[in-house]
């Protein structure tokens, strides 16, 4: 992982909005294709609406329906490497549904969103099974926010990982206090992404009051994707100056 990923400081409800991530949003090609799985109410594809001086393509997916219309194309599935039937846990929270189990650490935080109200069952789906479906053949933007199964959906791309530029994924700061059963941490997200011939750009730690830091959003970008002009607005930005390199 090396010294060169570094914390970008944001307030919590601005984890998908940095500057240097809008640079890259905004310098997508015309129809670039940007998948959000685990999209919950469509927030960020609202956000993409405001921003996107070009046309693009969405793809929304989540195991629960509520986006009808939203999304230029949407799936009513769960994403992992495996295609099957899962359960579903269902929390009070809709946004930390989840294929796992909260932890014993969050539930002993007895967190009220975080209560376990039941489960359902849910079909599983690969992205690539997904995206021949839909004839997509480059990806320009791929968020992931799937409570403890982000590696896995990325892993799910498998014939498709190259035709992707960039990734964001949610992770656990601490393997010790993670937020789902399923384990993983931090470091071992950003070498699991890298070992697909990604780069780790940088991460953003969000915090609630009162609460110990548990997750993080990390940003990836393709090995070998060409300089862009997104990149050089980011190499000469400003905002730069508020980058403080840390070692995770």
């Amino acid at each position: 992982m090396g010294n060169s990923i570094k914390r970008l400081y944001q307030e919590p409800d601005e984890v998908w909005l940095s500057d240097e991530l809008k640079t890259i949003l905004t310098n997508a090609p015309e129809n670039g294709v940007f998948i959000d799985a685990g999209c919950h109410v469509g927030v960020w594809n609202k956000y993409l609406n405001k921003i996107m001086p070009k046309k693009f393509i969405s793809i929304g997916i989540d195991p629960i329906d509520h986006n009808v219309g939203t999304y230029d194309h949407f799936f009513n599935y769960s994403i992992d490497v495996i295609e099957g039937i899962r359960d579903l846990h269902i929390f009070k929270e809709s946004a930390c549904n989840s294929l796992f189990k909260s932890s014993k650490e969050i539930d002993d935080l007895s967190l009220s969103w975080m209560e376990e109200i039941g489960t359902i069952k849910t079909e599983t789906r690969t992205l690539e099974s997904l995206l021949k479906k839909s004839n997509i053949d480059e990806i320009y933007f791929l968020k992931c926010d799937c409570q403890g199964n982000d590696v896995n959906v990325v892993k799910s791309l498998k014939s498709y990982i190259n035709k992707v530029q960039y990734i964001q994924i949610e992770s656990n700061l601490d393997k010790k206090l993670s937020s789902y059963n399923c384990g993983g941490s931090f470091e071992e997200d950003i070498i699991e992404i890298e070992k697909l011939g990604f780069k780790a750009m940088y991460y953003v730690i969000w915090e609630l009051d009162g609460l110990p830091a548990i997750e993080c959003d990390i940003l990836f970008r393709k090995n070998k994707l060409p300089r862009s002009r997104a990149d050089e607005v980011l190499k000469q930005s400003s905002i730069r100056s508020k980058l403080r390199g840390t070692n995770p």
